[in-house]
């Protein structure tokens, strides 16, 4: 039977982006949303998720999923990207989850280091030629976490499994212009989803509850627009 996770049926709401990982084979994965195709880089295989299907790192490739073309959004504020990860490796330096502007001068990269570019186990944000941003909280080590980094009027957040971090940061990232990139060798990814807003506290425990709970909380075409999971 099937059962709902977004409460307030709000998360499609400004939704550019959401990859659930789900083919299981090949060497290319389609967003949910059915504008970006992203091709498996060396070492990267399919495996159980977090929710359904998920994508592991492996071998020396800095990347797991590739996609080419613009990044799903290029807004600078009011912006919400968000994770299931499992960390392979602890601590790391620069272990990317979301890279929306994969050249690394502009945009925002979701990362886990410590905080300024060095090795640790933040979750931390690269603002592109513009600053390094820590969250203050550790992630734990071959753990499947939810992660969230979003900026609302003006301010970035983060939060872990549903949790705010104590650090906020004021800065403003350049206009993302590169090609979007999400994992890498140090870590399991499922689930990533990018939205041109920021998402609210009940919007993020939505998310995360899908996840503990084992639910699909974004819906599209090939699940008949209903966010649930239909259980046998």
């Amino acid at each position: 039977m099937p059962f709902e996770v977004d409460t307030n049926g709000t998360l499609e709401t400004n939704l550019k982006f959401y990859a659930r990982f789900e083919e299981n084979t090949g060497t290319t994965t389609t967003d949910a949303i059915g504008n970006k195709i992203g091709t498996l880089q060396a070492g990267a295989t399919w495996i159980a998720g977090k929710v359904g299907n998920g994508i592991a790192g492996g071998g020396t490739d800095l990347t797991s999923i590739q996609y080419t073309g613009d990044p799903p959004i290029t807004v600078v504020n009011n912006w919400s990207m968000t994770a299931w990860v499992k960390p392979k490796t602890l601590p790391v330096t620069n272990g990317q989850i979301i890279s929306n502007d994969s050249t690394g001068t502009a945009g925002y990269l979701m990362l886990i280091g410590d905080g300024n570019g060095g090795s640790g186990s933040q979750l931390e944000v690269l603002f592109g030629f513009v600053a390094w941003i820590g969250s203050g909280t550790n992630l734990t080590l071959n753990v499947w976490q939810h992660v969230v980094v979003l900026r609302s009027a003006g301010t970035t957040k983060f939060y872990i499994n549903a949790v705010q971090t104590p650090n906020t940061s004021t800065a403003t990232p350049l206009t993302p212009a590169g090609a979007l990139r999400i994992g890498d060798k140090a870590n399991d990814i499922d689930e990533c989803g990018m939205w041109t807003k920021a998402l609210t506290q009940q919007e993020i425990t939505d998310l995360y509850n899908g996840g503990a709970g084992n639910a699909y909380a974004i819906a599209d075409e090939r699940f008949h627009h209903r966010q649930e999971l239909w259980v046998p």
